[in-house]
């Protein structure tokens, strides 16, 4: 385990306030998230990339919330493959599981 992965878990806030939604969605708003996604289904490699290269611009506060939250979907949905556009790998899913445990989600 490395230092940038320790460090993830101690940079969470103990009262995991950041788990939780901070905004309502309206039935406007999940219609326009639902519009995006029926676009979006054939997610195209330049999204991978450019998702990959917005993720390693994250702090290690921001990556490790982000981690989290992305844990806690493949956690509640076990068969899960995308998630916001983006392929779940098993390393993501071991990497996220270990984050949660030692945050002690």
């Amino acid at each position: 385990m490395g230092t940038t992965e320790t460090n993830l878990a101690e940079s969470l806030p103990r009262d995991k306030s950041y788990i939780q939604p901070t905004t309502r969605l309206n039935a406007s708003t999940n219609k326009r998230a639902h519009d995006h996604q029926v676009e979006s289904q054939g997610t195209s490699p330049e999204w991978a990339e450019l998702d990959a290269q917005f993720r390693r611009s994250l702090p290690n506060e921001w990556y490790g919330r982000r981690l989290v939250y992305r844990g806690l979907v493949m956690r509640a949905c076990g068969e899960v493959v995308k998630l916001d556009g983006v392929e779940i790998g098993e390393g993501e899913r071991r990497k996220a599981e270990d984050l949660m445990r030692r945050a002690g989600i």
